[in-house]
């Protein structure tokens, strides 16, 4: 048994400072020794072994290097941009990582408990264990009659069981029989783990789509404290480093990555006048409403100004 909680996230040089906020909220709150495998391409390393010393953790975080040819079981992979190629790496965890189980981590999330009661989760009967993902985008070659479609953007990983079943043959056969379709890493998951999927507790991984919170949700949010969740999610295309995303979320995000010493993680600014109106909307819903005042004032000007042309 070893004395550490393996950790892998997989990015590149675009997340690079969006992985390095999730790193520090796990080093942060979780109290038990951490290790981290970095899975990156080969073209970043430079890049990303600097940002490993400033994190001032170099013994702490191994960096593994993937090449586009290194893996074959990926070359028929046809890969939707929302998704990027980056995700797919996590496929290749079992071969990489030589430890035998891990916590997988996507760099859209914060950690804000404790791991190890996650890491202490009983899988040896299983391939994965995730939070249900009832909203998540499926394919048809996700059986209808399986209900526990998870989340792969926190997982436990039983990595000694997936070296046991031929696992890369398996993902292979899934690519291959289903060329036709775009297929996202969540559903070759979901897929390759059917009937060997252990279902957690969603305060492991809090999905939130941060401009469309309900009231549940926005609630337990403002209530972190309460320890209702341990890692929270923001799934969607809106992230909390856009200027656009709910306050309620950003400032959570702001309250973490501020915290990064020697890195600086921009804000994305608004840049046309629907994210603009994008974001009044959203403020309006979550009662900041002298924020949306100004922001409608700013609005009207420049079309006024626009027209005068």
């Amino acid at each position: 048994m070893v004395d550490y909680i393996p950790i892998v996230i997989s990015f590149d040089r675009n997340y690079s400072d969006y992985a390095a906020a999730t790193v520090q909220t796990v080093f942060y709150n979780t109290k038990n020794k951490i290790k981290f495998y970095w899975i990156i391409p080969k073209i970043d390393f430079l890049l990303v072994n600097k940002l490993k010393k400033k994190l001032f953790l170099n013994n702490l975080i191994k960096i593994i290097t993937v090449e586009k040819n290194d893996f074959n079981i990926l070359n028929n992979l046809e890969i939707n941009g929302h998704w990027g190629k980056i995700a797919f790496n996590k496929l290749l965890i079992p071969e990489l990582v030589l430890e035998k189980k891990v916590i997988y981590l996507d760099t859209d999330l914060l950690v804000l408990d404790d791991l190890k009661s996650l890491y202490d989760t009983d899988i040896k009967d299983y391939l994965i264990a995730g939070v249900l993902d009832p909203d998540g985008v499926k394919t048809d070659i996700i059986n209808k009659n399986d209900l526990n479609y998870i989340n792969s953007g926190v997982m436990l990983m039983n990595l000694e069981q997936f070296r046991k079943t031929n696992y890369q043959e398996k993902i292979r056969d899934i690519i291959i029989y289903n060329s036709a379709q775009i297929l996202g890493d969540q559903c070759i998951f979901n897929k390759l783990a059917e009937n060997k999927k252990l279902i957690i507790n969603k305060k492991f991984n809090f999905l939130v789509y941060p401009n469309l919170i309900s009231e549940e949700e926005r609630k337990i949010i403002k209530n972190l404290k309460e320890k209702e969740i341990k890692i929270i999610h923001f799934v969607g295309p809106i992230k909390p480093w856009m200027e656009w995303c709910n306050p309620l979320l950003s400032d959570i995000y702001s309250y973490y990555s501020n915290k990064l010493q020697n890195i600086d993680i921009k804000l994305k600014k608004i840049n046309n006048i629907l994210l603009a109106l994008e974001y009044v909307s959203v403020l309006d819903k979550n009662s900041y409403y002298a924020k949306s005042n100004e922001i409608k004032y700013q609005i009207i000007k420049k079309l006024k100004n626009y027209s005068n042309h």
